[in-house]
Formats: C-alpha cells, sequence, structure tokens
C-alpha cells in the first residue's frame, strides 16, 4: 500500500510520532429504574381504564399446572385413585355385563352435576337412562333440574361415536366426558374381535392418542367404559370391575344396589393390584315403586 501524502489525513498524528490522535465521543449517562412514559402510551392508558386486566400471576398459574380430579363420591375409591379420575386426561372403565361399570360412571357424573358441571354422556351402547342418572343425583341430594346440565349423544355408528368425541374435547366447558363403546354394532370385524375374546369398537391407539391429547388440551376428564381394556397406554388409568353381588327390590323385580370390586389394573403414579370393595346403592323413587305395584 502506498504512502498517503501529507495532506491527507489518514495517519496524520500530533504529538509525538507514531501516536495518534484520539477523538472523544460524548456518550449519554446511561440511566437505571423506570421511566416515565411517553404521553401517547400515558394518554392511552387512561382510555382504556378499567379494561385493563392484571395477568395471571405465578401462584394461580401453579394453581391451573397443578392437578385436578373428578370424585366419584364413593371415599373408598377416590382416596385409592389420589382424588378421583383426572382431569385433562384419559381412563377406563372395564367390566362385563352387571359389573357395577355403568353404575360407576354414573356415579361420576351425578357427583359432577351436583357441582353445576357441564356433563357429556356419547352413549355409544345405547344404554344410558336418564331415570337411572336422576336416582343417582337423588342419592346424593341433587336434582333433576341438574340434568340439564347433561349433554346425551346417542351415536348410530362408529364413525359418529369418534366424531362426536373429538367434536366435544374441542369444545371448552365440558369438565367431564363419559364415552361408552361397548358391543353394539354387529360388523364382521366386531364378530371376529369377540370370537378373540376382545369387544367393544375396534379403535386404533393412534385415534386414543389424539383422544388423549384433546382431553389435555381443554382439561377435561374423558372416561371410557368397555367391557375389556382397550386404552392400552394412553390411559392415565385403568380400573377394572367386577361383580359379586347384585341386589334387586320387588315385585317387580328392580335393581337395588350392587355390590362389585375395583381392581386398579394401571395408574401412571400409583401402584396397582389391590382390590377394593364397592357398594353402588340404586335409590328406588316411591313413585315407581307405587307404579310397578299397581
Amino acid at each position: 500500500m502506498p504512502p498517503a501524502p501529507p495532506d491527507s489525513p489518514v495517519g496524520r498524528a500530533s504529538g509525538p510520532a507514531g501516536v495518534a490522535r484520539r477523538t472523544r465521543v460524548a456518550r449519554r449517562p446511561l440511566r437505571i429504574g423506570p421511566s416515565r412514559p411517553p404521553a401517547a402510551l400515558e394518554a392511552l392508558l387512561v382510555d382504556l381504564g378499567s379494561q385493563i386486566q392484571r395477568g395471571p400471576s405465578q401462584a394461580s398459574r401453579q394453581a391451573a399446572d397443578s392437578p385436578r380430579f373428578r370424585a366419584t363420591g364413593l371415599a373408598a375409591l377416590d382416596r385409592r385413585l389420589g382424588g378421583g379420575f383426572p382431569c385433562g386426561r384419559l381412563s377406563e372403565i372395564c367390566g362385563a355385563h352387571s359389573s357395577g361399570r355403568t353404575a360407576l360412571a354414573l356415579s361420576l357424573v351425578a357427583e359432577a352435576l351436583g357441582e353445576g358441571l357441564l356433563v357429556a354422556w356419547i352413549d355409544g351402547a345405547d344404554a344410558f337412562d336418564p331415570g337411572s342418572a336422576a336416582e343417582a343425583l337423588a342419592a346424593r341430594g341433587g336434582d333433576e333440574r341438574d340434568l340439564e346440565h347433561l349433554l346425551w349423544v346417542r351415536a348410530r355408528s362408529e364413525q359418529e361415536i369418534l366424531r362426536s368425541s373429538e367434536r366435544l374435547l374441542r369444545t371448552e366447558g365440558f369438565e367431564l366426558i363419559v364415552l361408552d363403546h361397548c358391543p353394539r354394532f354387529a360388523s364382521p370385524s366386531q364378530a371376529r374381535g369377540a370370537a378373540s375374546g376382545r369387544s367393544g369398537l375396534l379403535i386404533r391407539d393412534v385415534t386414543w392418542l389424539r383422544l388423549a391429547r384433546l382431553a389435555a388440551g381443554t382439561r377435561t376428564a374423558l372416561v371410557t367404559l368397555s367391557e375389556t381394556p382397550s386404552t392400552g397406554s394412553r390411559s392415565e388409568l385403568v380400573l377394572g370391575m367386577e361383580a359379586h353381588d347384585v341386589r334387586f327390590v320387588g315385585p317387580p323385580s328392580l335393581l337395588d344396589g350392587i355390590d362389585s370390586m375395583a381392581l386398579l389394573l394401571r395408574h401412571r403414579s400409583r401402584p396397582t393390584g389391590d382390590a377394593i370393595p364397592l357398594s353402588i346403592r340404586s335409590e328406588v323413587p316411591e313413585a315407581r315403586t307405587a307404579e310397578g305395584k299397581g
């Protein structure tokens, strides 16, 4: 590189040879601490007034993230499950007919309705009885008017069962959804499944995964009813029901109660294997009894 001309500012020095002149740049002092907002922003804050809401505190966020449960009203079972059926999770109640499977689900629904919560029952088995739901409410001191918070979906096909489940899980507001997919539709694939010891809808594992993720997104307790375990590892807990005694009163012959054993087959955070004795009583209204005697 050729040397710069003598009158060029490049390489010009003042003072001793080889020492370049330093230029001092004025800088603004660093201010630490809150500064006053601009006038336009301050005027906007005044105009909005009460429309401005403070965001959730750390304590409220922790409370929202803490586990929540839907109680069954059966003290021994709720203690064993750590509070009941978990919200935002997929759970399963399985058992044969007259094992107390549906009675336990009705008890779970009655507790939720008694708290004024929205509940949905997807009736793929065509077995839901509003009268039994009213009796379960009456057994807990509830009112039949609480049934207005219950959505009863009568699905006519396997596709409707799954489509209804996904749509309800995407709808915020339902705290509990019961999916009864016990055998009803006599398709060839189900006939082969029944012959091999499997029952209910042949729902793929990826479908259970999708339903479990939807339940987690809306914090909904999704409880499915089946004859044999079908949700696999996608469920938070699986409860197996086995009847020991079914009591009837009458005439006419009316169900009075079911003594069952609930076996915790699967739970992500609690030990499994212990059997829990349950006694689920069905209240028989006087009007129905008198009507039957007449």
